[in-house]
């Protein structure tokens, strides 16, 4: 929309009557833009402070899966990490399981399972022979 150039108010010309109609029509319009400008900066501060309680309760909600997965981890049982490291495909490393906070039961029965996982294993594929795969019969 096409803004127009302001009209001033006091012109000589014109009786004191449409004058101050004039005045009184300018006086609104400069009342008008204000209370909008005003909504308009009460809108983008309720967005504002929505966001922030938004992100704040974000940041805490991960600071308590965290929490809790490490209290998991602290109190992982020896079948727990038996289980873990039977269904590895990638094993863990010991210093890897100290920075995740697992308790010291856990990660020697972890690295023992997986030792025997890998012993097992190779046990498995030294007797397994390779097979001839069946020909097509062709007609």
């Amino acid at each position: 929309m096409r803004r127009r150039g302001r009209i001033s108010a006091y012109d000589p010309t014109l009786p004191l009557e449409q004058q101050q109609e004039r005045a009184r029509l300018q006086s609104a319009r400069r009342s008008y833009r204000y209370r909008k400008l005003k909504r308009q900066r009460a809108y983008a501060a309720r967005q504002n402070a929505a966001e922030d309680r938004r992100d704040a309760k974000a940041a805490r909600l991960a600071t308590r899966l965290f929490d809790k997965a490490i209290r998991c981890r602290r109190r992982a049982t020896i079948k727990d990490a038996a289980v873990q490291a039977w269904n590895a495909v990638v094993y863990m490393t010991e210093a890897e399981m100290l920075e995740l906070h697992y308790s010291k039961r856990f990660i020697k029965a972890y690295l023992e399972t997986a030792e025997a996982k890998k012993k097992i294993v190779a046990a498995m594929q030294k007797q397994s022979v390779p097979t001839v795969q069946p020909r097509l019969i062709q007609c």
